[in-house]
């Protein structure tokens, strides 16, 4: 019982104690230095918000025209001939075909499984001019074996 009393009044009287050591908080000359520093960053900060603002009200990249004017933007320059493009741009290789599965067994004409081309086409289209171009068709088709 001694002894709660002991650490009770210890509590007591160190409370007071505390309390005037709190309240005298003068702020370190390390404390003073970084709220400056933190004062200085906040003010930087707010000119960079300040100055991108005002790009942004500056700015006319994303403003839409709704005057009804039409103003055509594309223009048909030399990258856009024919001739201006290397050959092999002026090429266009294309294909189709159509095939099958065959698994006959060993009673069939064909003893192991495979595929069956059907049919298959090749297109080849070359532009030499502007209104110009060759148009070629390759067409195979293969013969059945079976009746």
């Amino acid at each position: 019982m001694n002894l709660l009393v002991g650490v009770a009044l210890l509590l007591i009287l160190n409370g007071p104690i505390s309390v005037i050591h709190a309240a005298d908080t003068r702020p370190q000359s390390s404390e003073v230095s970084a709220l400056d520093e933190i004062e200085s960053l906040s003010t930087r900060l707010e000119a960079m918000r300040a100055e991108i603002e005002s790009e942004v009200r500056n700015s006319t990249e994303d403003v839409v025209d709704l005057s009804g004017e039409e103003v055509g933007t594309v223009e048909e320059g030399v990258e856009a001939s024919v001739l201006a493009k290397p050959w092999h741009q002026n090429i266009d290789v294309t294909g189709m075909g159509a095939m099958w599965f065959a698994d006959y067994g060993s009673d069939g004409t064909r003893p192991d499984p495979g595929f069956v081309i059907k049919e298959s086409s090749l297109f080849i289209e070359v532009q030499a001019w502007e209104d110009v171009s060759f148009f070629l068709e390759v067409q195979t088709t293969s013969l059945q074996r079976d009746d």
